[in-house]
């Protein structure tokens, strides 16, 4: 549905019609066009009060010529985005005011007006046969929504020039947008999965630490702790960190590596001191 701009004198805004949230400040001190153009822009949109359906209420463009200025840069890519488009200025200007509301706006910058040195040459011929050089800044001349602002209308172009960069912004489908959270969603689910089915086949992992030996050595998956040495010990403890070390394991869980920690120290314990027990007798 297209959106035509209207001039509020109640609110200072060009707002869209039909409820579009779009609105942009304007200036005080606009000059209104003379009232026999607004009267033959209201008809030429169809502005008849009495074909509009009740209830609604249009309100006539009224229109400006404004001159704004910017960099040599700026200017000619405006121009050469009106050209490869077959569109007029003033046409990428109301095709920028419909789709930049105030939030998209927030991302573009104004560029500006030109630099001291940057200068327009144009040469003029004379009647005489000879020619007259003049120097003077760059602008844009543009006719759109009286009132406007300079570097609100710079942005808007900017905005428009975007938009033909692919590599900036794109306008696609709702569907396109949304489909790498649903592909994330999905993930997760099969992540969520793969972590239970980690933590089954570790069922005696718990939250909570060993508080004897029997306690560590079912936690660490041994049968007993007589069929065990300090190096079948160090291999199921670093096993069994991967899954769950708080940073880098798959089902990552700080009370369960403390348990698998405190379950391996009291082994190593026990190991240890059966050995200098064997080593005294």
């Amino acid at each position: 549905m297209s959106h035509s701009f209207g001039f509020s004198p109640e609110s200072g805004t060009v707002a869209p019609e039909d409820g579009a949230d779009n609105a942009f400040p304007v200036r005080d001190n606009a000059v209104q066009d003379n009232a026999p153009d607004a009267e033959a822009a209201a008809v030429e949109n169809g502005a008849d009060a009495a074909s509009e359906a009740p209830g609604r209420r249009r309100t006539a463009k009224l229109l400006a010529n404004h001159q704004v200025l910017c960099s040599t840069r700026f200017r000619n890519a405006v121009e050469g985005l009106a050209e490869r488009n077959g569109v007029t200025l003033a046409e990428i200007l109301e095709s920028a005011m419909i789709l930049a509301t105030p939030a998209r706006l927030e991302a573009i910058a104004d560029p500006g007006e030109p630099e001291p040195g940057d200068l327009a040459v144009t040469v003029v011929p004379l009647a005489n046969g000879q020619s007259r050089t003049f120097r003077r800044k760059p602008c844009l001349k543009i006719r759109g929504p009286m009132g406007l602002d300079p570097a609100l209308i710079r942005r808007l172009l900017s905005f428009a020039l975007a938009l033909d960069n692919d590599d900036e912004w794109r306008l696609v489908p709702v569907a396109e947008v949304t489909r790498p959270y649903h592909q994330i969603a999905t993930l997760e689910r099969r992540i969520h999965a793969l972590v239970d089915i980690l933590r089954q086949q570790y069922p005696n992992v718990t939250e909570e630490p060993p508080r004897n030996l029997r306690q560590a050595t079912a936690l660490m998956g041994f049968p007993n702790e007589w069929c065990i040495d300090e190096a079948a010990i160090n291999k199921r403890f670093r096993e069994m960190a991967r899954v769950f070390h708080p940073d880098t394991g798959l089902a990552a869980c700080a009370k369960r590596m403390n348990s698998l920690i405190e379950a391996r120290k009291l082994l190593l314990r026990f190991i240890n001191t059966s050995r200098r027990a064997s080593a005294a007798s």
